[in-house]
């Protein structure tokens, strides 16, 4: 810059800012703020930043020493589907209409064969911050360094229409997936075959020991428990070791996890949770294939010495003595694993069914510190494949020729350690949200991220058109949890019971025609309203 005085300078580096947990908004990093101390606020010539290592988009304008904007950009996709999917920023300055225009496209989808296309493989991405223009007067944010800096020819085509031009010619786009925030606790779908579903909403503080995370689908018999610490092979454990928290992921409807700190390897620290002895969930191998569920965060503490290769959730066992293959790694480890290897990625380690298949397992990219991520876990018994899939985007290292889960007997599932030689070890350094388990595969439409359907309302008294008594009880259908409210004069306000049936009583109404409203919700997600008309009889 000090051999080029007059010129208007782009900063790349790795890291600069970040991005929060709500994958939107902005977040100042130690490393860009020192950046913006000792090199951008002190050099006006520098009025945009580039940086990736975060993953998403997001964007954040400050202002430099001499009261002029720096806008800084994070643009980062290798934690997409395929790796980033070939998505560029694709950035137009226009001079002479003052904007700054930036969109996101690939143009390694539009390459790809049709039949090959899903819906992650969309030519551009439009969501937050991935397509934006800012307005900007170059000659006045220039004039500082560059005071006969000038506009561009006022005749050259749109470069950033150019771009999609090119881009979308005839390519025809899949459906693209769409995520809608939660509107309540329940808002989650319903799925058949769910073995155990752990929830955590409303729980706080430090787990006592003993304490008990709910299975809300079997009838606690698949509840978590807190093992003693006396009981848990940890010499260096202690009671707050483990919390719950109200921090979660933005998708998850529960709104809490249960957090493991403190966890250390070298000194052998570590608390767990544990399924008991004789909880049905035990003994099922998922034979017809799974879905598992969870979502995770690693505490900013991690560090490669004290918590390489940690353990999140396990089916502990051990594979010596399941008829596993003998080998260098990991004979004595459990069948079941879901941890974080020491170059930070998600491992999914199982032995199938077929335990002389050995270990089969599914890899990530490198997962971001203290900031939550979805993991689904598919295995697919047509394919005999178990995907990955981390924030709805499928890893490129996934298992082959597995199907379900070879067991070690009804040994437990635990949350919060691995299990090795036949005892538990290397707690998990962070947060477990929601963890489900079905036993069958199932697409992301019924995912935890997945929103209810609350369009399924139905009225099945008054009948339309029927004549009644004056004392009228309106009754229906619709999604379990979800609020309705009825009118019909007066209004009434009920919750559809955990057999998706509800009931309001409308009193006494005056003789004549009425129309009763039904309208179904989920906190802030409302619903179409259903009317059904009917008369009171005299």
């Amino acid at each position: 810059m000090a051999q080029h005085p007059t010129v208007p300078v782009i900063l790349t580096s790795h890291d600069i800012i970040g991005i929060q947990n709500d994958g939107v908004s902005p977040q100042e990093t130690g490393y860009g703020l020192r950046l913006w101390e000792k090199l951008i606020t002190g050099n006006d010539q520098i009025f945009m930043t580039l940086n990736g290592h975060f993953h998403g988009a997001t964007r954040l304008v400050k202002q430099n020493d001499f009261g002029h904007s720096v806008t800084q950009v994070l643009m980062d996709y290798q934690m997409a589907y395929e790796g980033g999917n070939g998505y560029l920023g694709l950035f137009e300055f226009d001079l002479t209409n003052d904007t700054i225009s930036a969109q996101t496209g690939s143009p390694w989808v539009v390459a790809k064969p049709t039949e090959k296309l899903t819906s992650y493989d969309q030519a551009f991405l439009e969501g937050p911050n991935q397509q934006f223009t800012l307005d900007i007067d170059f000659a006045q944010r220039f004039a500082g360094f560059n005071p006969g800096f000038t506009a561009g020819s006022a005749d050259e085509p749109s470069l950033t229409q150019a771009a999609r031009d090119i881009l979308l010619d005839g390519f025809v786009s899949p459906d693209p997936v769409t995520t809608e925030l939660p509107g309540s606790p329940a808002d989650y779908p319903r799925v058949e075959g769910t073995l155990a579903h752990w929830r955590m909403n409303g729980l706080r503080g430090v787990v006592a020991q003993g304490g008990v995370i709910r299975d809300v689908e079997g009838n606690n018999r698949n509840n978590l428990m807190r093992v003693p610490i006396s009981q848990s092979g940890s010499p260096t454990a202690q009671l707050r070791d483990v919390n719950f928290s109200q921090d979660a992921h933005p998708y998850s409807s529960d709104g809490a996890a249960v957090c493991f700190t403190n966890a250390d390897k070298q000194t052998n620290r570590f608390s767990y949770l544990s399924t008991r002895a004789d909880a049905p969930v035990n003994l099922d191998a998922l034979e017809d294939g799974y879905t598992i569920e969870t979502f995770l965060k690693i505490d900013p503490s991690w560090n490669q010495s004290d918590n390489a290769w940690m353990k999140a959730i396990v089916r502990s066992g051990n594979r010596s003595q399941i008829g596993v293959p003998r080998t260098r790694w990991d004979w004595t480890a459990s069948p079941v694993a879901l941890g974080l290897s020491n170059l930070k990625e998600f491992q999914w380690t199982e032995v199938p069914i077929d335990t002389a298949k050995g270990d089969r397992t599914a890899w990530s990219g490198e997962i971001m510190v203290d900031t939550w991520a979805h993991v689904a876990l598919v295995n697919d018994p047509a394919t005999a494949t178990t995907t990955m899939y981390v924030d709805g985007a499928p890893v490129l290292r996934n298992a082959s020729n597995t199907v379900g889960h070879g067991l070690d007997g009804a040994m437990p599932w635990i949350f919060g350690s691995d299990w090795v030689d036949d005892k538990a070890t290397n707690g998990w350094n962070g947060c477990i949200g929601e963890t489900r388990v079905v036993d069958h595969p199932i697409g992301q439409d019924q995912w935890l991220t997945a929103r209810a359907d609350i369009e399924g309302l139905t009225v099945t008294a008054p009948v339309a058109e029927s004549t009644l008594h004056p004392a009228v009880t309106a009754t229906g259908t619709g999604t379990p949890g979800a609020t309705v409210t009825v009118k019909a004069g007066i209004t009434r306000t009920v919750v559809v019971g955990k057999d998706g049936t509800w009931r309001a009583a409308m009193g006494t109404l005056q003789p004549g025609t009425h129309e009763l409203v039904a309208q179904q919700s989920l906190g802030g997600r409302t619903a179409d309203p259903v009317s059904v008309p009917f008369t009171v009889a005299r």
